[in-house]
């Protein structure tokens, strides 16, 4: 029952996630995010977009924390402010790319798998390494795993024009 209503969950977050970037909402986000104060500037009131978009990320939060508590049965300050699980998510979104829906997505899969690979292979070192993979992925890869994919398509593109050129 969990797994289906966290994947329910997952699947809302998706669809409002796609909705709001649509959405002029969106774009007033979009705009906050590349200067503030010339949104600000254009009639955007900033601080209402952004207590509303944590409004709405709070509400999933929230949710999924619903849904996790009726899985534990005892909570403590270490479980409830563990912070490996606080940074997790945010490493995560880092690690895959928040320019496009899919890149924390693909980023949460693919460092879950690389979390267990260390804690199994290196069960003394597994942070340390952890730590040096952001660090490399945030001076090398600022976009991520989904901007160095998108680079590699576009080299990939540009090398068919000009083989079709020759």
């Amino acid at each position: 029952t969990v797994y289906y209503l966290m994947y329910a969950i997952l699947l809302a977050v998706l669809v409002v996630s796609f909705l709001i970037n649509r959405s002029r909402f969106g774009l007033a986000l979009r705009s906050i995010g590349e200067c503030e104060e010339a949104a600000e500037h254009v009639g955007i009131n900033t601080t209402w977009a952004k207590v509303l978009a944590f409004a709405i990320s709070a509400f999933f939060m929230g949710a999924s924390g619903v849904v996790m508590a009726s899985r534990w049965t005892y909570v403590d300050p270490t479980i409830a402010f563990n912070l490996q699980l606080t940074f997790m998510p945010v490493l995560m979104a880092v690690f895959g790319g928040m320019g496009q829906l899919y890149g924390p997505v693909i980023g949460a899969a693919v460092f879950t798998y690389l979390e267990d690979f260390l804690i199994t292979r290196f069960p003394y070192f597994y942070m340390l390494i952890f730590g040096c993979v952001m660090v490399v992925t945030i001076l090398y890869l600022p976009e991520g795993l989904v901007g160095l994919i998108q680079k590699w398509l576009k080299r990939e593109r540009g090398r068919e024009h000009e083989d079709a050129g020759d």
